[in-house]
């Protein structure tokens, strides 16, 4: 079994040097010039995981409005579950889609995924 390099330890690594509260304070700033930006039709998709998503999503909603919240896709995904584990297994994360103004493009065809047999999904 090969051991990590170093690099591959800290691309992998969840956890924020400064905790929450520093990657919120990094973040807000970031969405918000996203949203300048953003053209009057863009959307944003904002990927969370389980340890900070609903953080994301509220400032989120205080940045482009809830009114402006069009989807949360639940992104699933498979592999082993540790083994022993007392606790149902965390299989997905979450996408958040807001757009600027109720003008937004979505265009269906360019993300549609065929249908695999094997997995359901």
């Amino acid at each position: 079994t090969k051991e990590p390099s170093v690099i591959e330890r800290l691309a992998y690594k969840d956890i924020w040097a400064g905790g929450i509260d520093s990657y919120l304070d990094m973040l807000y700033p970031r969405l918000q010039l996203m949203k300048r930006l953003l053209d009057e039709n863009g959307s944003i998709y904002v990927h969370a995981d389980w340890h900070i998503n609903s953080y994301v999503r509220l400032i989120l909603d205080e940045i482009f409005g809830k009114e402006n919240f069009v989807n949360e896709v639940v992104w699933v995904y498979t592999g082993p579950s540790s083994p022993g584990q007392q606790q149902f297994s965390r299989k997905h994360d979450i996408i958040f889609w807001y757009s600027k103004t109720d003008n937004w493009v979505f265009n269906k065809d360019e993300v549609r995924v065929p249908y695999h047999e094997t997995t359901g999904i």
